[in-house]
């Protein structure tokens, strides 16, 4: 198991919503992971997708992750956010939580699954992503969404992905 030199979370105040995960374990740079929504990890509890984010992490040789979401809506099922508005599910401060992500890590990986088109906010992400890094990709659905990263090879390497391009 991996000792954190640093971990949390941001959460609402009445838990609805995760804006924000992070884990370090050394002094370098960090990658950010774009994906659906948070599942049950919090500040000091991983889940199975985070492990696998941290695997990836170390295997491109970063100090740390950033995870973030579309939606930060908390839930183990993502067909959850079919049943609210896009503001319900996005949450308040979801925006500038992805911003900062993206503005504070050396390598963005979008890894949304085929979901994302929800709302249309993938597209939206995107836009706001483009401004600050070139997105990546680890794999692209049949859907030409980017994949989810639980279920993939762990030895993945990143590619440029911005949402136009057909693999």
């Amino acid at each position: 198991a991996i000792t954190y030199d640093d971990g949390g979370a941001d959460l609402s105040q009445n838990e609805r919503y995760r804006y924000r995960l992070w884990r370090s374990w050394g002094p370098g740079s960090r990658c950010a992971f774009v994906m659906l929504n948070p599942s049950t990890a919090d500040a000091s509890k991983d889940d199975a997708t985070i492990r696998r984010c941290i695997g990836y992490a170390r295997l491109w040789r970063f100090d740390g992750i950033e995870v973030v979401n579309l939606f930060a809506l908390r839930s183990t099922n993502p067909k959850i956010l079919y049943r609210y508005d896009n503001e319900f599910c996005k949450g308040p401060a979801n925006d500038d939580a992805i911003a900062d992500a993206a503005n504070s890590s050396s390598l963005v990986v979008c890894a949304w699954g085929n979901h994302g088109g929800l709302y249309k906010r993938s597209q939206s992400v995107l836009i706001q992503l483009r401004h600050r890094c070139v997105p990546q990709a680890l794999a692209v659905t049949k859907q030409d969404q980017p994949a989810h990263p639980l279920f993939l090879n762990s030895n993945l390497k990143p590619f440029s992905w911005d949402g136009r391009d057909r693999r």
